[in-house]
């Protein structure tokens, strides 16, 4: 899981469908999933688990931005192969943090992605390879660059 331990996001890119929250929150959360600001004294952790689509090259792309101090970090995943983003969001005073999570279930446990449809098995002695980009976006050109290739999805 990458962890952003300072206030570099301000808005999150995102190429998604189905932003689903993994725990009973209120929905207004699930709104708010691309949103970052000042911390709260109000705010509960929130988990949100995104379902990724991919471009025509078959990369999904996310990326969490600040674009007044040019600075941005970015996700690329394959969704043939890590279907899901989760997001954690704690944004209250004293644990300011955003984690983000590739993943290749739900996150409910196995008896939920067994009923999904999505749960997953590796035979013994199996293995699997996943592609999987962790960058960053220095400056605002290169944000301006990535958030244009969300836009082609």
């Amino acid at each position: 899981m990458a962890l952003l331990k300072v206030q570099i996001a301000k808005r999150q890119l995102s190429v998604g469908f189905g932003h689903r929250l993994r725990v009973e929150q209120r929905r207004g959360r699930a709104r708010d999933y691309a949103r970052y600001g000042p911390p709260r004294p109000d705010h509960r952790p929130t988990v949100l688990v995104h379902k990724l689509r991919s471009s025509a090259d078959g990369w999904a792309r996310t990326a969490f931005v600040n674009r007044r101090l040019g600075l941005g970090l970015f996700i690329k995943q394959r969704p043939e192969e890590l279907p899901f983003l989760w997001q954690w969001k704690q944004l209250g005073y004293g644990a300011y943090v955003a984690g983000v999570e590739p993943a290749n279930c739900f996150g409910r446990g196995r008896a939920d992605d067994r009923t999904r449809g999505t749960l997953q098995f590796l035979e013994p002695g199996g293995q699997r390879m996943h592609s999987l980009e962790i960058g960053v976006l220095d400056g605002v050109q290169a944000i301006d660059a990535f958030a244009a290739s969300v836009a082609q999805v």
